[in-house]
């Protein structure tokens, strides 16, 4: 029987987001939940140009928003240009091993210059996975034809029914919100996915090794083989 799990579409995220997915046999892209203001939904971290510290990859949206506003309803400010995010990329990880594959694959990958937020997140998502040998299923909270559900957790219930799915991997966040009795009665096993417990440590061009950055990190210093290797080490813990 399947395990699914669940997340938001952030932007380039962290390596411990795709291991949930490589832990995962169908995986729900939630791209009609409501959109969380400075978060990680239009921004990722990455290294700073001096290499000593984090810094925000930031994707300006549009300022005017209904408090609730849903992921796949967000556009981006008008005076956004992909090319401002390649540009300090490149400014960033220029002297890194894998510089010139990964640029010249983010460059082709974003070439189309999508309008929507979750469209560019999910695109990014879907490209990671593929450089990573994911072959975990993706779905669409939104095309999901289940019935009409505000409970968050009801809707993930829901999620996991259609799909026959007997486990539900959810990160620790979930605590906070989901009525875990719910899986209970519905016989879904819940397990826990601790993104703490899953640290990547890798050669960077650092003086000292900085956790928990985008995924871009990962491959503009060691590569899509090693990186894939990294993540797949860690799958069965």
């Amino acid at each position: 029987m399947p395990k699914l799990s669940a997340h938001q579409p952030h932007f380039f995220p962290w390596p411990s987001y795709f291991l949930k997915i490589l832990k995962s046999d169908i995986f729900v892209i939630l791209d009609d939940v409501q959109f969380r203001k400075n978060y990680f939904q239009n921004r990722c971290e990455i290294i700073s140009i001096d290499g000593n510290k984090k810094q925000w990859l930031t994707i300006p949206i549009k300022k005017k928003l209904s408090s609730k506003s849903k992921i796949n309803e967000i556009t981006f400010s008008e005076g956004f240009k992909v090319n401002d995010i390649l540009s300090k990329l490149e400014s960033s990880y220029l002297n890194t091993p894998f510089y010139n594959q990964v640029y010249q694959d983010l460059k082709e990958l974003l070439k189309d210059g999508e309008e929507n937020l979750s469209d560019i997140n999910s695109k990014g998502i879907l490209w990671c996975m593929k450089k990573l040998n994911i072959d975990t299923k993706v779905v669409f909270s939104s095309d999901i034809n289940t019935f009409p559900e505000n409970n968050p957790t009801k809707k993930l219930i829901n999620f996991c029914l259609h799909y026959n799915a007997e486990s539900y991997l959810s990160g620790l966040g979930g605590r906070n919100y989901m009525e875990l009795f719910l899986f209970k009665e519905n016989e879904i096993n819940l397990i826990w996915h601790d993104s703490k417990n899953f640290l990547f440590k890798y050669n960077q061009t650092t003086s000292n090794f900085i956790s928990n950055l985008s995924i871009l990190d990962m491959f503009f210093n060691i590569g899509y083989k090693e990186s894939e290797k990294l993540l797949k080490i860690k799958q069965d813990y």
